[in-house]
């Protein structure tokens, strides 16, 4: 197992990952002599939290912003990456959030995501209510004419909402 950040409450943990890759030991043109073909999470936990428009991963922060600042690399993407039974804690300006599901991604796009979120009161500064439960999926779709479309469903259950304010929808800092 793998655990990321303190030890009584790390930011991430993952119980068990296997990776698959293929050796190219003549690579040329910058590109690396073992590539990643596919990566396989078995129940990773992570802390996220998006509070005042803002997301952050505690302690992978630094992490996430070296990826994300990184130059672009020659190598290509792992051309499968499979999640299952994630857990996601994600503190918001409204509450606690928790999420559990799996996901897949095919060549760096989301192929499949499957999130199940159980009840929880939210309370914050545009309103308040309670989440009864929600069901969220996601699916690549082929289409003749685009190519491909992410098709989603959301199913969400909720009772005694209350919005202030002009709007209640809430957008990130980019």
């Amino acid at each position: 197992s793998l655990l990321i950040g303190p030890a009584d409450k790390p930011d991430f943990s993952l119980d068990r990952f296997d990776i698959d890759y293929r050796l190219t030991p003549f690579a040329r043109g910058g590109l690396p002599l073992a590539q990643v073909t596919r990566v396989h999470l078995v129940h990773p936990v992570m802390q996220a939290s998006f509070t005042g428009g803002r997301l952050h991963f505690g302690s992978l922060d630094k992490l996430v912003d070296n990826v994300l600042s990184a130059p672009p690399s020659k190598a290509p993407p792992p051309r499968d990456v499979i999640v299952e039974d994630a857990m996601l804690r994600l503190t918001t300006d409204y509450g606690a959030l928790r999420g559990r599901g799996a996901l897949s991604l095919h060549d760096g796009r989301l192929a499949a995501l499957n999130l199940s979120l159980p009840a929880t009161h939210l309370s914050g500064p545009r309103g308040e209510g309670d989440l009864n439960g929600a069901q969220i999926l996601a699916r690549a779709v082929a289409t003749a004419q685009n190519g491909e479309q992410l098709h989603i469903q959301a199913h969400l259950n909720g009772d005694r909402a209350r919005f202030g304010g002009a709007s209640p929808v809430e957008t990130a800092d980019a």
